[in-house]
């Protein structure tokens, strides 16, 4: 995940890396950072990060596409 290394929010949270699981992700790696992290790494899906913060992204990062979804 690309997050120009800003690491005073959470990039990657619970529902998120679940989703990613879901889907068959087999590990994470950001420049950013993760929020709910006990959550996250409960979920047993590794997820490198630069930080771990409470916040979350505001408009800071907004996602154009993900893995599966569509454009309209």
């Amino acid at each position: 995940m690309s997050c120009r290394a800003a690491v005073s929010t959470g990039t990657l949270g619970d529902v998120l890396a679940l989703r990613a699981k879901m889907l068959g992700t087999a590990g994470i790696v950001s420049v950013g950072g993760v929020r709910d992290s006990a959550t996250v790494a409960g979920i047993g899906l590794p997820a490198f990060t630069l930080s771990v913060h409470p916040a979350v992204l505001g408009r800071r990062h907004v996602p154009v596409t993900t893995p599966g979804s569509r454009r309209r």
